[in-house]
């Protein structure tokens, strides 16, 4: 199975999920990683190919 990772970054956790789900991604909230370096978040999504 083929899979790929997309990941969102934003200055806010609700501006990288509304960016995923601006792209797409159905349920936000399922996220498969997640970090906030320097005041950035990022949330990443594993999603099948």
């Amino acid at each position: 199975m083929n899979s790929m990772i997309l990941a969102f970054t934003h200055k806010s956790w609700l501006g990288a999920l509304s960016l995923a789900y601006d792209a797409g991604i159905e349920n936000v909230h399922a996220w498969s990683r997640r970090a906030c370096l320097c005041g950035e978040w990022t949330v990443a999504y594993e999603v099948k190919a």
